[in-house]
């Protein structure tokens, strides 16, 4: 049996390395997956290169076809919502199916659980959003309410320094319209967010946050309109409700189901939409938002227009049709990953700037949607254990240099100057200093990450 050394760095200048002889271990720019039923919640392992599955990383396997049956002692994985961020320090965290603590930390080795000591009110299936937005602090929804007078789910702010939260808004905190259920978060500075819900109804909305108030605004809608929502104001649930919409926020291509992720992509808001032509029919897309004025214009996939499906250019490397689209990240090569759901279960590399995509995995062969229907994957994440290479291009060398320099030289991860998520912030602790410096040094001697 072959031998491979995975090295990590952990705490502030240390480098563990170990053997692995055929175990499931993540190596430096591998993605993970974070894949949920209903029922349970796993993770696995995918070569970001090949779109190889390497097999499951922690939690349960799907079916008996897919070995080991489960992977990891510890907590459950997320049963609804598989929310997978990791560190470039070599942390991964991901959602719990605990409602009290609905984060947990897995060994990068073993797949082990261990929950994060932060004890908040969550969703009996996990945590629906856990969105980075430094190397030290992350966002965490649930989609539960966490007061019956006020049906607002909580979107939080964990430090995992201090192993603390801060509530951003949830209950009577925060005011603006009441989001039904957050689906999915985008950082688009450290002050603000854009978020995507799942609404009941079909009256789908996008909306901007403040990180710091807690304020929020309608930027588009997504769905059916009007969008019919009750408002928070002075820590004051108003008795009426409020219509918005359909004029005055965007026109062009949306949904009548549900948004799921959305992200800043390049400077640009992506976010997925899901429509239901007909009760037994489904159609998904990936449209475009523009912030100024909320207009929508469809890049891949279907929506709907006027109450008419409408389709985006063919584009080849593309399936003909997207039902559904779940998860959506930024690949190191710069492309697009797209997470296909429904009648096929895939991951595509999207090139925006040529409108081409390409498979890079394919789910079929380990299970099918006609077995398994509510099989999603929920997330997508990126693993290094390289943190050198501060350009994730595989290699440590100059063009990694001059990043960790600027942000050496700007030291604290709130300057508005340091690009987020900080990544020159190495040993996770919120600046980048001469403990950073230090683990760089050791990376860059090596040249090659693997």
């Amino acid at each position: 049996m072959s031998t491979r050394i995975v090295c990590a760095a952990v705490g502030m200048t240390a480098m563990f390395c170990w053997a692995s002889q055929g175990q499931v271990v993540p190596k430096h720019r591998d993605l993970l997956v974070g894949i949920s039923s209903g029922s349970f919640g796993s993770i696995y392992v995918i070569d970001s290169e090949s779109g190889a599955i390497r097999g499951l990383f922690s939690g349960l396997g799907p079916t008996s076809s897919w070995p080991p049956p489960s992977r990891g002692d510890g907590p459950g994985l997320g049963r609804t919502f598989v929310q997978v961020v990791t560190t470039r320090s070599g942390r991964i965290l991901a959602s719990s199916a605990s409602p009290s603590l609905p984060v947990i930390e897995l060994n990068p080795l073993t797949g082990d659980r261990s929950p994060l000591s932060v004890t908040v009110s969550g969703n009996p299936h996990g945590a629906t959003v856990l969105t980075q937005i430094d190397q030290r602090t992350f966002l965490l929804g649930a989609s539960t309410p966490s007061s019956s007078v006020a049906p607002q789910p909580d979107l939080l702010r964990v430090d995992l320094g201090s192993s603390s939260w801060t509530r951003i808004f949830g209950g009577l905190v925060g005011d603006g319209p009441v989001i039904q259920y957050i689906n999915a978060a985008a950082i688009v500075d450290r002050g603000h967010a854009y978020l995507s819900e799942y609404s009941i109804s079909g009256d789908t909305a996008l909306y901007r946050v403040d990180l710091q108030t807690g304020r929020r605004e309608i930027v588009s809608l997504l769905g059916r309109t009007p969008a019919v929502r009750t408002i928070i104001a002075g820590g004051v649930l108003q008795p009426s409700t409020t219509a918005f919409g359909p004029d005055g926020f965007g026109v062009g291509p949306a949904g009548n189901s549900t948004a799921y992720p959305v992200t800043v992509f390049e400077g640009r808001i992506l976010t997925s939409v899901g429509s239901q032509p007909t009760p037994s029919t489904y159609a998904g897309g990936v449209i475009e938002v523009d912030a100024s004025n909320g207009n929508r214009s469809l890049l891949i996939g279907r929506a709907l227009l006027n109450g008419q499906v409408v389709s985006a250019p063919a584009a080849p490397g593309l399936p003909s049709e997207i039902q559904n689209v779940s998860a959506m990240m930024r690949a190191p090569s710069g492309e697009l990953l797209l997470a296909i759901g429904f009648s096929t279960s895939q991951l595509i590399a999207w090139d925006p700037s040529t409108s081409t995509g390409r498979l890079l995995t394919d789910f079929s062969s380990q299970f099918s949607p006609q077995t398994l229907p509510n099989l999603r994957i929920r997330s997508i994440a990126g693993f290094t254990n390289c943190p050198a290479d501060v350009n994730l291009d595989g290699i440590a060398d100059d063009s990694d240099f001059s990043p960790f320099a600027v942000a050496y030289s700007s030291r604290d991860c709130v300057d508005a100057a340091m690009p987020l998520p900080c990544p020159s912030d190495l040993n996770g602790d919120g600046v980048v200093d001469d403990a950073d410096f230090t683990i760089f040094l050791s990376g860059y001697d090596r040249l090659l990450c693997d």
